[in-house]
């Protein structure tokens, strides 16, 4: 059997991303000229891919990824920065002796990566160090080499900073830091919409319009199908477009979410196969399966209100969840109950409010409440 194709939980470039051409473009073009760029999304639409692939293909561009999530402290962003700048450096021809003696003052520690077998750097920021190490030198000194290699720099899940102890003081060393440095472009990602919007469209944060906004929509059918339908071809499997409907409607076209589904297809046809819709009704009920475990776990922490919230919007949509009709069906009676519940929910990040509507962050987990009729509300 030929490997599948499709990868998930990865960020992905080149022949793996499917082609976003109108954000590609836009991103691009910010990455050129130096324009800071916010970019909004649900989890598992491809934000940080994104980014990888508008850089790679800006072939004088190089990307500096610094992950903000888990990290709960500006000493832990601040380490993060100057560990992701290190192992930088050691990928643009600088010696690991040379880095390690510019950069003394960091107490470095060099090892040798398991899987790539090249040296990996991490350093250690105390909160009473006494040496350049704050979070506006670290900044500067991304604007420094900025202007020798052309960075991007990438903050992925920006919206952790507002957990942070004094995080609006932190956000205000941050915005009056970058918005002196002419170089390198920033880009913020994030995928809690909420957060991100209080963070570059609340009047109160220094961040507030401090970026140009791009917002990653659902994937588009033509796009998603062109794609999907050449993998599905190499191994000679007919993928007619409906199908490619069918996948986008369960998945929501987020695009993990899509690319897991397509990637359970693969794992249940063979070579010569037509795939039909049938098939992603039997490849959605093995990704249930496989998930049932962890949902069910979940489910059961939740109380009774919050159940029956998530089964009516399961069932009904997420247009009126406090309408007459929703409380009949969902057997809650008042419609103060259901936005307590909803509050909770969108603070667990099961659901999320966009466009009016509130939706699932995972589609699966609507698709495994429908399936299920005997759990306890």
């Amino acid at each position: 059997m030929a490997r599948n194709p499709f990868i998930i939980g990865e960020i992905v470039q080149g022949k793996h991303f499917c082609p976003r051409p109108e954000l590609v473009k836009i991103l691009r073009q910010n990455i050129d000229a130096a324009i800071n760029t916010v970019i909004m999304g649900p989890r598992r639409i491809g934000k940080s891919s994104l980014v990888f692939e508008a850089t790679r293909l800006e072939k004088n561009h190089k990307l500096l990824y610094i992950d903000l999530w888990g990290l709960n402290n500006r000493e832990q962003l601040t380490t993060a920065i100057y560990r992701e700048y290190l192992n930088f450096l050691s990928t643009q021809g600088s010696s690991i002796k040379d880095i390690l003696k510019r950069f003394a003052y960091l107490r470095p520690v060099v090892e040798l990566d398991e899987n790539t077998g090249k040296p990996k750097f991490s350093v250690e920021i105390k909160e009473d160090q006494r040496t350049p190490t704050t979070i506006t030198e670290a900044l500067e000194l991304l604007g420094k080499s900025g202007e020798k290699h052309k960075l991007v720099v990438c903050f992925d899940e920006f919206q952790q900073l507002l957990t942070f102890p004094e995080s609006e003081n932190l956000m205000a060393l941050m915005r009056s830091t970058i918005q002196r440095l002419r170089t390198p472009a920033f880009v913020f990602t994030g995928s809690i919409r909420r957060s991100m919007h209080e963070i570059f469209l609340s009047l109160k944060n220094p961040f507030f319009k401090s970026a140009e906004i791009i917002e990653v929509a659902p994937l588009k059918k033509n796009d998603f199908y062109k794609f999907t339908q050449k993998k599905f071809q190499e191994d000679n499997r007919n993928f007619p477009k409906e199908t490619a409907t069918a996948i986008l409607e369960i998945s929501n076209g987020i695009t993990e979410d899509a690319f897991q589904l397509c990637s359970s297809i693969w794992n249940i046809t063979e070579a010569g196969e037509t795939i039909t819709e049938e098939t992603s009704r039997t490849a959605l009920l093995r990704i249930l399966a496989q998930e049932d475990s962890t949902n069910r776990h979940l489910f059961n922490l939740l109380k009774s209100t919050q159940k029956k919230v998530l089964y009516g919007l399961a069932r009904s949509g997420g247009n009126a969840p406090t309408s007459k009709e929703f409380l009949k069906s969902s057997n809650i009676p008042q419609p103060s109950s259901v936005s307590t519940a909803l509050k909770r929910l969108t603070q667990l990040d099961l659901i999320y409010h966009h466009d009016g509507e509130y939706k699932f962050f995972s589609p699966f987990f609507r698709y495994w409440l429908l399936e299920k009729s005997n759990f306890q509300v």
